[in-house]
């Protein structure tokens, strides 16, 4: 008798655990969580810091900036984003420009987020593309000019967004990208980014 009711409680314990882990109708009557949305929407502020390469990186040397994005979350796994901001170029050091010579950008971005779900560690692989509005006051040349330029702009990125409540995160990248500006002088350059998330 002691051996059926063994028996009995053990495949018990199994029916429950398998229910709740395999996603079974019956999980409910195991667990009072509610099922998490299937879709999100965040916020997310960030700071940016660009260093240049190539010609373009041997005049203006870097970037600094922030950038907005608005976005939505899907399952915990994919992300669609729209970004924008504003970022500061600066001279190179030794470089002879006038003081505070540089170019302000504008990024207009699309694009998204693939996400491993750790729990409170979520690393992703990022893509964004779209247009930067470039404004110049002086152009690679040091000379002096008024211009509004629109480019072509990608980035491929990893990073990873660490939960510190259950809808505020911070994140942490690194992007390689290519800001389109002249033929022989691209944007082209690796780009550092802290920010904070919050999703609602």
């Amino acid at each position: 008798m002691k051996t059926k009711i063994f028996i009995i409680i053990i495949l018990l314990i199994v029916i429950a655990v398998r229910a709740y882990s395999a996603g079974d109708p019956l999980k409910d009557s195991f667990t009072l969580k509610k099922p998490a949305k299937s879709v999100t929407s965040f916020i997310e502020g960030e700071y940016t810091y660009i260093r240049h390469l190539g010609h373009f990186g041997e005049t203006w040397g870097t970037s600094q900036g922030g950038y907005l994005s608005y976005g939505f979350n899907f399952n915990n796994q994919y992300m669609l984003i729209f970004r924008s901001g504003y970022l500061k170029t600066s001279v190179k050091e030794g470089v002879e420009f006038p003081e505070n010579a540089g170019l302000g950008v504008i990024p207009l971005l699309a694009g998204g987020k693939y996400l491993f779900n750790l729990g409170h560690f979520r690393p992703y692989f990022s893509f964004m593309t779209g247009f930067n509005l470039v404004l110049e006051e002086y152009d690679i040349e040091g000379n002096k000019t008024d211009k509004s330029l629109m480019r072509f702009h990608f980035e491929l990125g990893t990073g990873s967004y660490f939960a510190i409540t259950k809808n505020l995160n911070i994140d942490f990248r690194i992007s390689y990208n290519a800001h389109f500006y002249q033929i022989d002088a691209q944007m082209t350059g690796f780009e550092y980014t802290a920010g904070v998330l919050y999703e609602f």
